[in-house]
């Protein structure tokens, strides 16, 4: 960054390193978001596999929570570990239909509520912009698409504030 500064003008300079601590604090913002996301999924998912009476249930939530940061693969992974491991504790399979609509139940509060609010309102974006990036980025560019969406919006918007609304 310091060599592409020493060839520009003052001008874009100055331009330069607005975009630049912009688009950090949209990533900061979105990391703090996606934090608070996870730590909310820990907590839940915490709580029911224990009403559940789950063995080693505040790991597993803890487990599951922070692997929903990886869209779709890390709860797929979760769910079949936990389904094994409640299975093997009450050799029941009406537990494996209890912890898939604890999956469903916590994925559903984190994408209709969770991140729209923790991630979106931080980031200045509308609820329905946000899971309206998330399909469109999913469905362009996959699971990264998914991964980056957000943050993506986001400066895609501030782009297009400075450049066309703020003038």
């Amino acid at each position: 960054l310091q060599k592409i500064l020493e060839v520009l003008s003052k001008k874009y300079k100055i331009l330069l390193l607005d975009y630049s601590n912009n688009i950090k604090l949209i990533l900061d913002a979105y990391l703090r978001g996606q934090l608070l996301v996870s730590l909310s999924l820990c907590a839940y998912y915490s709580l029911f596999f224990y009403f559940l009476e789950l063995n080693y249930s505040l790991f597993i939530g803890v487990f599951a929570g922070f692997f929903s940061f990886i869209p779709l693969i890390g709860i797929i992974f979760s769910f079949f570990i936990t389904s094994i491991l409640a299975y093997l504790q009450f050799v029941d399979p009406i537990y494996i239909i209890y912890v898939f609509i604890v999956f469903v139940i916590g994925q559903l509060l984190e994408s209709n509520f969770l991140t729209p609010r923790l991630i979106g309102e931080k980031l200045g974006l509308h609820p329905l912009a946000v899971i309206l990036s998330i399909f469109i980025f999913g469905a362009l560019f996959g699971i990264l698409g998914v991964i980056f969406s957000i943050p993506i919006t986001a400066i895609i918007l501030l782009v297009f504030r400075k450049n066309f609304i703020n003038k």
